[in-house]
């Protein structure tokens, strides 16, 4: 589950037409990391869930997501101004965490939100 970081901001600042390219960037940038038999899907204003496909290694699965991270801490080009988002993010692996889809949305949804607690807490420092 991937949530993006000051997206409110970006809509109320800029408008929305920046804030959908923001949303069109991070779906691209985001698929750039997946296989053909994973699936992306926006669930809300500015969150994500993605799932992998036969993944049964939770290291491989937080660097899935930390190349995710990355990409989206880039600055995204909306006519010729740099507009920086970021995202926070929840993993939940099958198997381990849950084996049905509501306790691994569960799961992830309560991991995004630690995450961007810390995140926070980071920032504040």
């Amino acid at each position: 589950m991937l949530d993006m970081d000051h997206f409110k901001q970006i809509n109320d600042t800029l408008g929305h037409p920046a804030g959908d390219a923001v949303l069109k960037a991070a779906a691209d940038r985001i698929s750039s990391q997946l296989r053909r038999a994973d699936r992306l899907a926006r669930i809300g204003g500015d969150e994500f869930i993605v799932m992998i496909t036969d993944l049964k290694d939770r290291t491989k699965l937080a660097q899935i997501a930390e190349r995710i991270r990355t990409l989206l801490n880039q600055p995204i080009d909306w006519n010729g101004q740099a507009i920086q988002a970021g995202c926070s993010i929840g993993t939940a692996l099958s198997g381990e965490d849950g084996d049905t889809y509501e306790t691994l949305y569960k799961i992830a949804d309560e991991r995004m939100y630690e995450d961007k607690k810390r995140q926070r807490e980071s920032n504040d420092r």
